[in-house]
């Protein structure tokens, strides 16, 4: 008797696929998301993005990295790792709305202001006018 060997068939992985994410969706952001990118910037003024990932392979592992307290400049990380332990890192740069909204309101609020004052303005040189 020959002994049974056991021989079980490895999936073979291309090195473009570790570590990848298949994709990602991020909850009521609009992301334009391809594997082989690496780096995007989203507009929001949440405190913590909620993912939805897919793997590329589900062998692979994934964390989310300073995805709490979000402002303007912070970078949330996903960082990929395969079974043999390659990592690849995805980075979404936040732009904060937050900021830009109050720059609008206080502009806005600037131009109503000047337009106030000059109607005022305008008044008084008539009623001026009339008294001389």
């Amino acid at each position: 008797d020959s002994p049974t060997e056991n021989i079980e068939q490895e999936e073979i992985i291309e090195d473009s696929q570790k570590a990848t994410l298949a994709d990602v969706a991020i909850k009521d952001i609009k992301v334009d998301f391809d594997k082989e990118v690496y780096d995007y910037v989203i507009k929001t003024d949440k405190d913590s993005l909620e993912f939805n990932i897919a793997l590329d392979n589900e062998t692979d592992t994934y964390k989310i990295v300073d995805n709490e307290n979000l402002s303007d400049g912070s970078v949330v990380k996903v960082i990929v790792t395969s079974i043999d332990g390659e990592e690849k890192e995805y980075r979404f740069k936040i732009v904060n709305n937050k900021k830009y909204y109050v720059f609008g309101v206080m502009g806005g609020l600037a131009v109503i202001i000047t337009i106030i004052v000059l109607v005022i303005m305008r008044k008084n040189k008539a009623v001026f006018d009339t008294i001389s």
